[in-house]
């Protein structure tokens, strides 16, 4: 691999931990759980492309796997938090015509 593109993925693997930094202060300071989410599944897949990148520059192939790992957990909390607020939905309706 040549010095500029190897030096392309550095600078992109350092914009991607600032993004993956910043998703984490959204996820910290809220203010809702909707909000936390979306920086739970930002810092995922911020986390993905930089783990992506990370395996083309040191040549590491494990590293693939471990981006797919988390692309799918990402995935899971996603579906799991959705239908957890579609139930207290539901549950809140019942509740007030009941």
């Amino acid at each position: 691999m040549g010095w500029v593109i190897a030096g392309v993925l550095a600078v992109a693997l350092g914009l991607l931990t600032l993004n993956m930094l910043g998703s984490l202060v959204r996820v910290v300071l809220g203010p809702t759980d909707r909000d936390r989410l979306t920086g739970v599944v930002l810092a995922g897949t911020s986390g993905i492309a930089f783990l992506l990148l990370a395996a083309v520059l040191f040549d590491q192939p494990a590293l693939r796997d471990a981006a797919l790992a988390i692309c799918a957990l990402t995935v899971v909390v996603t579906v799991v938090r959705i239908r957890a607020e579609q139930s207290a939905d539901r549950a809140g309706r019942n509740a007030d015509a009941g």
